[in-house]
């Protein structure tokens, strides 16, 4: 690549060959727009419809709200059969599920009484 340059440098200096004659670019522009043909603007009429989505906007609004009322409706009212549900279960039950589950935590953590009560008090 220099080799290249080196060549172009020794054979033809390095003065640029390409010359444009002087004033050659302040009446381009001017004789260009002469040079191309005049035409009047046209007026064109332009009617608007509006759209199907413009017109039916308001209908999309209420078909959102409705959705959403509907939806926090059915929350409001499967919660409410929830907690009826929970308040079915006895205390006697909820007692029987404890301790059976702190009975398998404890087979899993291999303690016994004595470990749990020293574990409590703070001894090591």
């Amino acid at each position: 690549m220099k080799q290249d340059e080196k060549f172009i440098k020794q054979h033809f200096g390095k003065d640029n060959p390409f010359k444009v004659p002087q004033g050659y670019f302040d009446g381009l522009s001017a004789e260009l727009m002469n040079k191309l043909p005049q035409q009047e603007p046209k007026a064109v009429k332009v009617t608007m419809t509006p759209r199907f989505t413009t017109k039916a906007r308001p209908y999309f609004y209420a078909a959102a709200l409705a959705g959403i009322a509907v939806f926090t409706a059915s929350l409001f009212f499967n919660r409410s059969t929830q907690d009826d549900a929970r308040t079915a279960y006895s205390g006697e039950q909820t007692i029987q599920q404890t301790s059976v589950y702190e009975q398998q935590v404890d087979d899993y953590l291999m303690l016994d009484n004595e470990d749990i009560y020293a574990y409590v008090a703070g001894y090591k």
